[in-house]
């Protein structure tokens, strides 16, 4: 289902949030909370953004009953990859020791 798709993930104290890119339609993102999907997004921005705002459709994550810092921005996310994981806006060491910015 996620074939080949970007995958951020974000580990809360009530789950992993996850954001699924979908390869099939290139503008819809999958908003998880481990084993449940909650939302679809036109963006992995606006995935984030609900995150934040607590508007994600998991009643325990959205009526704040879990006091901790909330994910403001992709950057706070691990984007993983083929190559690993790695924190979102990282760089990563290219052939040559060239290096180029992951920031998603």
């Amino acid at each position: 289902m996620f074939r080949d798709s970007s995958t951020w993930r974000y580990s809360s104290m009530i789950g992993t949030f996850s954001i699924h890119e979908l390869t099939e339609h290139p503008t819809r993102f999958e908003l998880w909370l481990d084993d449940e999907r909650l939302r679809v997004f036109s963006s992995a921005d606006a995935a984030v953004y609900a995150v934040f705002m607590r508007n994600t459709g998991d009643t325990q994550w959205d009526r704040k009953h879990v006091e901790e810092r909330k994910p403001s921005s992709l950057s706070q996310w691990t984007l993983e990859s083929k190559a690993g994981a790695r924190k979102a806006g990282t760089r990563v060491k290219k052939e040559g020791n060239s290096e180029e910015n992951q920031s998603e």
